[in-house]
């Protein structure tokens, strides 16, 4: 879940990106379509999403975690459109999806089972 939910946040900056463009109102990350910004504040909203995307693939301990973060970090992509109210919720509500599926995948987390002591084995008379 932890991994498909990050595919759709990626999703979910890409379509961001496309209703920009179709409807002529660009993001602060994306810039006028006659003048577009540098491709690297371009990468910006999909930096953290992929990093949490390739931690979750990989399967490191620490990915739930940074997930939280990159989740808070795709929300504050927000603060940049706020002369876009409608474009700003909609960032937002990404990375509180972020944020979401890294709590959510907290608990279901697999944890080692704990150490029973062996019970020796009854004799028989």
């Amino acid at each position: 879940m932890f991994i498909a939910g990050w595919v759709g946040v990626l999703g979910g900056f890409g379509a961001v990106w496309y209703a920009g463009r179709i409807a002529g109102i660009a993001p602060w990350w994306l810039g006028p379509e006659t003048e577009p910004r540098f491709v690297l504040v371009i990468a910006t909203p999909f930096v953290a999403p992929l990093i949490a995307l390739v931690a979750g693939v990989t399967g490191r301990k620490w990915a739930c975690y940074f997930g939280i973060a990159a989740g808070l970090i795709s929300a504050s992509i927000a603060l940049g459109d706020l002369h876009f109210p409608g474009l700003a919720v909609v960032d937002a509500i990404i990375g509180l999806c972020g944020i979401s599926i890294s709590v959510a995948c907290l608990g279901g987390r697999m944890r080692p089972a704990p150490d029973e002591a062996i019970a020796e084995p009854l004799a028989v008379s």
